[in-house]
């Protein structure tokens, strides 16, 4: 769950905010999701199914002070609940905060957050395990022309796990405890009032507290394009480079592509397919690989059928690539280590009015592994949800 705080004029909220109250400005959300019965709760061969459901309110909440200030609240929660096994419960709050100032053509910024949440970081670890994430942001956005605009920004984010949280007997705390500080400068030029295109040029520095062999540090140069909902393609599309040099001669470095890529198609206005591509480098939890680069994508269709009937069918592919520790006299015990997770989703809807949907469907998953200390799972969900937006 991921609240958003992004960058709005006062004008923008006065016009779009669903609740005005006094200096208030709001739009509240809430979604209940994968109500329903999980066949692998725990992501192992020993299946054990449970009935579970994650309902999550949402709300942006402004307030502005006339034409210059801006204040944004994002407040958000997923609270998880599973009938039997109470071990996998949790409420996980998050919140971010941003002060924009406007000032002619240069708008000052300042952004915080903060997530305390149980909820699993990725594919790879299957334990829910409590960890913090905080993050302080700030920069400046300049118009520099009509369609042309350029943000400076720098961002610290640590995230440190919980000194019990353990996976598989390796301590998180020890592997993935680690401060993350950020220096971007990024240029947009608005094409078109629905295309702008976009480069971001990115230095960063990764700095574990408990396993300095992991240190490293990153530069990225990602150019990509923008389309507004209104496009024909709509969504975006990042693709670039980046270097990730370990500080230590033990961690073998990256050199390579990378990419972030969401673009959605509407044909004959009745059928919307979505395609998802993501290429970077995520840390693991292992001592001995500490990190694996992500390759994946996915593909999504929704269907209008009759009315305000809609069915939507999904397809999501991740790899899993891990790199070794070498160190003297150490064996990795998983040389080209691969794992790959599939998803297969269906689902059929009913929209009530502009901002509610009603679903019932099914998802099945699976990882496969050519680990030799692993083992492959697979798990199936039927599952009811319900977004509504005020």
């Amino acid at each position: 769950m991921t609240v958003p705080c992004a960058a709005q004029t006062p004008e923008d909220v006065r016009r779009d905010a669903q609740i005005h109250l006094g200096p208030l400005y709001a739009t509240p959300r809430f979604a209940v999701k994968e109500f329903g019965v999980d066949t692998n709760v725990f992501n192992n061969q020993e299946e054990r199914k449970d009935f579970t459901f994650t309902f999550v309110p949402r709300a942006d909440v402004w307030v502005p002070f006339g034409h210059r200030v801006l204040l944004t609240t994002g407040l958000g929660s997923d609270v998880v609940f599973y009938q039997h096994y109470a071990s996998e419960r949790s409420i996980n709050p998050e919140i971010r905060q941003r002060a924009d100032v406007f000032v002619g053509r240069v708008t000052p910024f300042v952004e915080a957050g903060y997530l305390r949440t149980r909820q699993r970081p990725n594919f790879e670890i299957d334990a829910r395990s409590l960890r913090q994430e905080r993050s302080l942001r700030g920069g400046v956005n300049a118009r520099l022309f009509t369609k042309i605009g350029v943000e400076l920004a720098t961002e610290y984010r640590p995230v440190t796990y919980a000194a019990d949280a353990s996976f598989n007997d390796v301590n998180l705390r020890e592997t993935l405890n680690r401060t993350t500080t950020t220096h971007s400068i990024v240029a947009r030029y608005a094409a078109t009032p629905l295309t702008t295109f976009v480069l971001r040029a990115e230095t960063g520095r990764d700095r574990f507290e408990l396993s300095p062999l992991r240190d490293a540090d990153s530069v990225r140069f990602v150019p990509g394009v923008e389309f507004k909902p209104r496009a024909l393609i709509s969504g975006s599309a990042h693709v670039g480079f980046r270097r990730f040099s370990p500080l230590s001669p033990s961690l073998e470095p990256f050199t390579g592509v990378v990419a972030a890529t969401s673009l959605s198609y509407t044909l004959r206005g009745a059928t919307r397919i979505t395609v998802n591509v993501d290429r970077d480098l995520t840390y693991s939890y292992e001592r001995v690989q500490p990190y694996f680069v992500i390759d994946g994508y996915g593909l999504t269709v929704r269907r209008q059928i009759v009315g305000s009937i809609d069915a939507i069918a999904g397809l999501q592919h991740q790899r899993y690539s891990y790199r070794d520790l070498l160190l003297p006299g150490a064996t990795p015990a998983d040389l080209d280590r691969v794992d790959v997770m599939r998803a297969w989703s269906g689902n059929i809807g009913y929209r009530i009015g502009q901002g509610m949907r009603a679903g019932f469907g099914a998802l099945y998953r699976e990882r496969h592994t050519n680990s030799r200390r692993f083992v492959d799972y697979q798990g199936f969900r039927v599952i009811t949800s319900v977004d509504y937006q005020f």
